[in-house]
């Protein structure tokens, strides 16, 4: 019995191990040789591959994806009018693209359909080829992923066009709301307690910033030395030159000059004056620029004080020429010498607080000064362009007599007037500018009144310089006395036309000449009033 209970056991214990080897040898089992068949799905998407090439494909999603930033950027820009600009023509480089993308994609599509029909359509009863039908099925999805590509770019131009739109309204209702929004009158106390209390804290910055630039000016002072007595001695010299030349230019002329000779010698003597100081002027921005001396929060004011001397080099030039004080001969505008001088004061003087009135925004921009400063600056500022245009218009206007009086459309001056109003088209624009400046500002408008004081300078800048060539185009081609004109006498010379025929001709060419001035005045118009170089030709 003892052996058999030990038979027992020792089978039992043999039977227990073969079970336990039974359940570990399934790992210990090799790899299963079906496996490998079992992963091979994962190389199977071979259809899911790119149909199209990188250089398809990346431009199409570069163009899908910068629209929709854009769309995202413009609801946290809209009440910032320079950044809508910028985001502006980001827009606009996207519809360049896919314009440029949608003609490149076009004949790729052509192309492929071209082949599709040249495989002719599917047999219906029956089956086709194998390798056709391989074919056909490929050219197939590369055509409709064309298309894709196609349509895609075009709704692409689409929302680039609806956001070109969008931002024109947003950038016309933020400037809306700037010109003709209402602030307390300047006339109350209020404002200039305000201004009273911040002082303190707008001169510590200003002394902060401007420590900084001196302190760095006094590092290098004999150069900065160096460049402004260049720029000196540039502009001493040049107008030197200059002016010795215009003089003898105008000494060997004989006779009393015609208008026309008088626009032909404005033309070459107003740039001849500007030379010499808009030089000086680039010298000391271009030096101080070379010295470091424009670091923040400088540089934009550097560029608006450069901006402005030229405009008031520009502008007092003009006027200078036109009206000559000192040489009635060759004077433009038949004024006497009294009222030829005075309105010439007036302009620079009108040029000038236009400067300082840029220059002070500008600053206050790089010194963070309250919005209640600038409203401030900006009355008086209107006060001032509202007071001299005031002085203008009450200024008696004494004609200009004589054999130096200038024949032109402007003749119509009274000689014997010495009215303080007349001549009344003239006077009345000029009084009704003043007031509207100062009772805009004085009301609360003081944003629409500045924009007026610069519209004055701007544009009136434009209008006078389109003037002068009105006036330089009747002088070539309006008989005087019952003799010819430049235009009339040339058509005869050369051609032998007749004078009845030449005045049909003279007036057509007259007419072509003002329109083309108008196509040309009136984009320089629309920048000076607002507009952007993007919504001029979105006009045109």
């Amino acid at each position: 019995a003892r052996r058999t209970h030990i038979a027992f056991v020792v089978a039992l214990l043999a039977a227990l191990s073969f079970g336990a080897s039974a359940q570990q040898s399934p790992p210990a089992t090799p790899p299963v040789a079906a496996a490998p068949p079992a992963a091979s799905p994962p190389a199977a998407p071979s259809p899911a591959t790119p149909l199209l090439p990188s250089e398809v494909t990346t431009p199409v999603e570069r163009l899908v994806k910068g629209i929709e930033s854009a769309e995202k950027s413009i609801q946290q820009l809209k009440e910032l009018e320079s950044e809508l600009q910028r985001l502006r023509t980001d827009v606009e480089e996207i519809i360049y693209d896919s314009t440029a993308t949608a003609e490149t994609l076009r004949p790729k599509l052509t192309e492929v359909k071209s082949q599709i029909e040249r495989l002719g359509p599917a047999p219906k009863d029956q089956p086709e080829a194998p390798a056709i039908a391989a074919e056909r099925a490929r050219l197939n999805t590369i055509a409709a992923a064309l298309d894709g590509a196609v349509k895609s770019v075009e709704l692409t131009w689409v929302r680039g066009k609806q956001m070109i739109d969008r931002i024109t309204v947003m950038r016309y209702q933020i400037f809306s709301r700037n010109l003709f929004e209402r602030r307390a009158s300047p006339l109350l106390p209020s404002l200039w307690h305000d201004v009273y209390e911040r002082l303190p804290s707008i001169t510590g910055r200003a002394q902060y910033y401007g420590a900084h630039w001196f302190e760095r000016s006094s590092r290098q002072w004999l150069a900065l030395i160096g460049v402004i007595t260049g720029a000196l001695a540039a502009a001493f010299l040049i107008s030197r030159f200059v002016d010795h030349w215009i003089e003898k230019k105008r000494a060997g002329f004989e006779g009393i000059p015609s208008f026309f000779d008088r626009i032909n010698q404005a033309a070459i003597v107003a740039p001849a004056r500007m030379l010499g100081p808009m030089i000086a002027a680039a010298i000391l921005y271009a030096g101080f620029d070379s010295l470091d001396m424009f670091f923040s929060p400088w540089e934009r004011l550097s560029e608006t004080v450069l901006w402005g001397v030229l405009i008031y080099i520009a502008g007092s030039g003009m006027a200078r020429v036109t009206l000559a004080p000192r040489h009635p001969e060759w004077r433009l505008i038949p004024v006497d010498d009294d009222t030829a001088s005075f309105i010439l004061t007036i302009v620079k003087a009108i040029l000038g607080v236009y400067i300082l009135d840029t220059v002070l925004v500008e600053f206050g921009r790089a010194i963070y000064v309250p919005l209640a400063v600038t409203v401030a600056q900006g009355f008086m500022t209107n006060l001032l362009t509202a007071g001299l245009l005031a002085l203008l218009a009450l200024k008696p206007f004494v004609a200009q007599t004589g054999p130096l009086r200038v024949v032109n459309h402007l003749d119509r001056v009274d000689a014997n007037a010495g009215k303080r109003l007349a001549p009344l088209s003239i006077k009345l624009p000029i009084l009704a500018l003043a007031i509207f400046i100062a009772g805009s500002s004085t009301v609360g408008y003081v944003a629409l009144g500045r924009y007026v004081a610069q519209q004055i300078v701007l544009t009136g800048t434009v209008l006078a310089i389109a003037g002068l060539i009105y006036l330089g185009v009747r002088a070539l081609t309006r008989r005087r006395e019952g003799a010819n004109s430049a235009v009339g006498a040339f058509l005869e010379s050369r051609f032998g036309i007749e004078r009845t025929r030449q005045s049909q001709i003279v007036k057509l060419c007259e007419a072509a000449v003002l329109l083309a001035l108008l196509f040309a005045a009136l984009p320089l118009l629309m920048m000076q009033w607002g507009f952007s170089g993007a919504d001029i030709r979105d006009w045109a």
